[in-house]
């Protein structure tokens, strides 16, 4: 969120250097954390709803935390120039980020490596996503100063009027539709998560009539195969890739 702070920051800050590139920020972003209750019960896939949730508990309790640091700070200190940070602009904040920022490499490491940096980068956060882009980033440093540049070149020929497109990651639905508000069909990286749920299913089974379920306890021939299948255990999971 060091990030998103910073947004926010300059966003309320007077003459920013950043206010043109801010102000045509979208005022609302189209992800989950903004639908309404009824449509996010609608997506009825448990994954994807815990992870809404646990974005939206994070974002109250980041304001919590906010609040009480900000809670004594003088008006003349403010960093937010007295504006009311509160979830929604936090989310606003964070949303921003997600879908707009790359991460590019940043200071030497001490074994030679490069640190993983976000970047909001104006302009270049226009292009859209594809997964057989036309162009990519390429990060230089000028001679003599040193200075990094960030460029978008072409990776093959773009006629006049096409889009520019990037990849923006080999990431499934789930996480296209979290951060960006869209998904892709067809996504050859998309799966879905599975979970045995032993009293979801002694229910599921009573309530069609079978009158000996016994999902609770699976003979060892069965816990066998569920735990090869990695559905049995704490933090179990079988996921299944799309095709």
């Amino acid at each position: 969120m060091k990030l998103g702070l910073k947004l926010l920051q300059e966003r309320a800050r007077k003459g920013s250097f950043w206010w043109p590139y801010i102000s045509n920020l979208p005022e609302t972003y189209g992800v989950p954390i903004f639908f309404p209750g009824e449509d996010i019960k609608n997506l009825q896939y448990a994954p994807l709803l815990y992870q809404v949730n646990k974005r939206c508990r994070f974002l109250l309790e980041f304001e919590r935390i906010v609040k009480q640091e900000l809670g004594h700070v003088k008006q003349d200190n403010h960093p937010f120039e007295d504006q009311h940070v509160d979830s929604s602009a936090l989310g606003w904040a964070m949303s921003a980020v997600s879908s707009r920022a790359f991460r590019l490499y940043g200071g030497k490491c001490l074994d030679g490596t490069h640190k993983d940096v976000p970047m909001m980068l104006p302009l270049i956060d226009m292009c859209n996503h594809s997964f057989s882009p036309n162009a990519e980033i390429v990060q230089e440093h000028e001679a003599g100063d040193g200075k990094m540049l960030v460029k978008v070149i072409a990776a093959e020929n773009i006629k006049q009027g096409d889009e520019l497109e990037l990849n923006y990651g080999c990431l499934n639905n789930d996480l296209f539709l979290l951060d960006y508000g869209f998904v892709i069909p067809s996504n050859p990286y998309d799966c879905i998560e599975l979970k045995y749920d032993a009293a979801l299913l002694d229910a599921a089974s009573m309530a069609a009539g079978v009158h000996s379920p016994n999902f609770s306890s699976p003979t060892p021939w069965q816990q066998e195969i569920l735990s090869d299948l990695n559905l049995d255990g704490e933090n179990s999971d079988l996921k299944a890739w799309g095709s």
